[in-house]
């Protein structure tokens, strides 16, 4: 392999450079062709700040429990190595149980001293409780000046307080077992045809085509996708803010339409109703599956496995029949570390906290990140030679200068609605996904998506009165 250093943040810079002014209270994002950078990349560092020298004992929340395949994780153990005062418990809880967990624990202000969660619940748990802390303050310019202009968009609630430290820069694609593809003749899809086509062919060879199980709720990424490919993003306004488009008469049902196709094809596997996350990543590193859908927090699954060499990674399928914009595609940091209000009345837990999160922003720390599968929105320069394909496959996406990279797609009636999620957007986002699901599993045909679909309008419009209601 030809050796090359890729300049992964000046790039991405260069592409998003219009949201560094946005909150997330905005829903303004570009759709503009990028143009791709091929200046270096200037490695700027934050500022360290010295971890306390005496004893400090911190609690680490995270649903994963191989710390090595955790972007936090294996950075916590390099850390603690370094600074051997500064002991960092990691708690680890099950998944179906975490987000639930921890908004219990936001409204009885008992939360971990640091702990990942999706930036939307950060920023909820500030403005209703108060329970997260208001990072602010520990942003000095070095720091700032350190990460990329998307990394805090999303954790920056509508007044200006930053309220958590970034995770990955997400990357919301579909890994192909190219080995499965070619053995079978069939091409990598680009188009929905393309992947009706390679349907019919793995199904007749017993292979599945599309490793999605519908046990867990969430994994729902590329589907998301999906719609906005069909324009929920583009007509935003008229479905979430003013009401004048219902959304069983949007084009986004063309979307639901073609998820029911592929389940009557068979795309799916058999009783997935019953298979969570974890058993269909399984599914495709044993090389029983042909695609999956995974964002960049999960590739560490992925990465090192014997499939990995043979994976193409990439932004997905396109829908010719849809007017909507083909080249955006779902990208951005949208997932963050939060700390307990009650972790920043001590200083000494502030200043390990602080001194780790500026670490994974070191060079050595992104490339312990980039291990575990996750790119981090930072501006410092990685050599990618010695990473394994997935990684450098993720490197050529956020590069990608045809792609229109949007940090709000998937997030744009949440963040209408004054991005409150507990309020307002789980309130229409969940039984949107929980469609999207009882397609795939075959609860829900499609000759039920009209009448689904009118369930959804009276959903979206009863939220939209109350939301309009609060702002009166």
């Amino acid at each position: 392999m030809k050796k090359s250093r890729v300049a992964i943040s000046t790039m991405l810079a260069s592409m998003l450079m219009v949201v560094s002014a946005c909150s997330s209270s905005s829903t303004t994002s570009s759709t503009a062709s990028p143009a791709a950078s091929t200046a270096p990349a200037a490695t700027v560092a934050a500022t360290p700040t010295p971890a306390p020298a005496k004893e400090v004992k911190l609690t680490y929340a995270t649903f994963i429990g191989d710390g090595d395949k955790d972007m936090m994780g294996i950075v916590i153990k390099e850390f603690m190595k370094q600074h051997p005062n500064v002991k960092i418990e990691t708690q680890v809880f099950d998944h179906d149980a975490y987000q639930d967990k921890l908004a219990i624990m936001a409204k009885s202000n008992t939360l971990p001293d640091l702990f990942w969660w999706n930036a939307t619940l950060i920023t909820d748990a500030y403005n209703q409780s108060k329970s997260v802390a208001d990072l602010t303050p520990y942003y000095d310019d070095a720091f700032k000046a350190s990460l990329t202009p998307a990394a805090l968009v999303n954790l920056t609630t509508a007044d200006k307080k930053i309220v958590g430290f970034p995770a990955e820069m997400q990357v919301q694609a579909w890994l192909h077992n190219k080995a499965l593809f070619d053995k079978f003749g069939v091409k990598i899809p680009t188009t929905f045809d393309e992947l009706k086509a390679a349907v019919q062919v793995f199904k007749k060879n017993d292979v599945v085509t599309i490793a999605e199980g519908t046990k867990d709720d969430w994994p729902t990424w590329g589907f998301e996708d999906w719609l906005t490919k069909w324009g929920i993003h583009d007509n935003a306004k008229a479905l979430f803010e003013t009401g004048t488009m219902k959304y069983s008469e949007s084009p986004v049902v063309g979307a639901y339409n073609a998820i029911g196709e592929l389940a009557a094809l068979g795309a799916f596997p058999d009783h997935n109703s019953t298979m969570n996350f974890e058993q269909a990543v399984a599914l495709f590193t044993s090389g029983k599956a042909a695609m999956i859908s995974i964002p960049s927090d999960q590739l560490g699954k992925v990465v090192g496995t014997p499939v990995e060499k043979d994976t193409e990674f990439t932004w997905g399928i396109t829908f010719p029949d849809s007017k909507s914009d083909q080249k955006r595609v779902p990208g951005g940091v949208t997932n963050g570390y939060a700390v307990s209000a009650n972790t920043a009345k001590d200083k000494d837990k502030m200043d390990a906290i602080v001194a780790l999160n500026k670490f994974r922003f070191t060079e050595q720390g992104f490339k312990l990140s980039l291990q575990a599968g996750a790119n981090l929105p930072g501006t410092v320069k990685a050599d990618l030679s010695s990473y394994g394909k997935i990684i450098q496959d993720q490197a050529k996406l956020i590069a990608d200068p045809n792609a229109h990279i949007d940090l709000t797609a998937d997030y744009s009636f949440h963040l209408i609605w004054d991005a409150n999620w507990e309020a307002y957007g789980s309130k229409f986002g969940t039984p949107k996904n929980d469609l999207i699901n009882a397609l795939i599993n075959g609860s829900k045909k499609t000759a039920d998506i009209p009448a689904e679909m009118k369930k959804l309008d009276k959903i979206k419009d009863d939220t939209m009165k109350n939301w309009q209601a609060h702002k009166k």
